[in-house]
C-alpha cells in the first residue's frame, strides 16, 4: 500500500489533513455511503495525474467481501488549471454522457460538496482499467506511450479518434449536455 505523495497533500492547501487523517477520514465516509464496514486496502496517488483535479486511486473491501475499485477526484488548489470549478457539472456531464453512448466513462457513484474529508469537494467514481499517460512530465517526452511501438501509438490514436467520433455524435440537446452552454 502506498500512500499519497508529499505533492498531493501539499497541493490540496495548507490546511490538508494528513496523508493518514485523509485516509482514516475518507473510509469513515465510504462506510456511511455503502451502509457496511470497509477496509481500505490500497490507497495511491499516481505520480504524473492530477492536473486539473487530485486523483486518488482507492481499492476497498467490504465486511461481506465485496470489492470497491474507485477513483478519487479531489478539487485542485489554486492556482488551478481552471478559473473556477464546478464539480457538480462535471459529474453531471459524465453521467449523462454515460447514459447517451458507449464511450467507456465510468460510473459517478458519489459527489461530496463539503470539505471536510480532504479539505476540499470531491467526487468519486468508479475505476475503469487501463493505461492512461502521464501530462508530468509530458507523454510526448517519456513513459509508456513515448516508448511504445509505433504500433502501439498508432492503435491509440485510432482508438482516440474513434471515441471522439462517438462523443461528437451525441445529440448534445436530448443528452441534457446544454448544461454546459454557459455564455457568461
Amino acid at each position: 500500500m502506498s500512500t499519497p505523495g508529499a505533492s498531493a497533500v501539499a497541493s490540496l492547501g495548507t490546511q490538508a489533513p494528513s496523508a493518514e487523517e485523509q485516509r482514516a477520514s475518507f473510509a469513515s465516509w465510504l462506510e456511511k455511503k455503502v451502509g457496511t464496514a470497509m477496509a481500505i486496502t490500497a490507497w495511491d496517488t499516481p505520480e504524473g495525474a492530477g492536473h486539473s483535479n487530485i486523483t486518488i486511486l482507492v481499492e476497498g473491501i467490504s465486511a461481506s467481501n465485496e470489492r470497491l475499485s474507485l477513483v478519487v477526484r479531489v478539487q485542485a488548489a489554486e492556482p488551478a488549471v481552471f478559473p473556477r470549478y464546478d464539480l457538480a457539472l462535471q459529474c453531471a456531464c459524465m453521467q449523462r454522457l454515460a447514459a447517451h453512448c458507449d464511450v467507456p466513462i465510468p460510473l459517478v457513484r458519489w459527489l461530496e460538496p463539503s470539505t471536510s474529508v480532504f479539505g476540499r469537494p470531491f467526487y468519486v467514481m468508479d475505476r475503469i482499467d487501463g493505461l492512461v499517460p502521464t501530462d508530468r512530465i509530458p507523454y510526448t517526452m517519456s513513459g509508456w506511450l513515448y516508448e511504445g511501438t509505433p504500433e502501439q501509438q498508432s492503435a491509440l490514436f485510432d482508438a482516440s479518434i474513434e471515441v471522439l467520433a462517438k462523443l461528437h455524435a451525441i445529440d448534445w440537446r436530448k443528452a441534457g449536455l446544454d448544461v454546459v452552454d454557459r455564455p457568461e
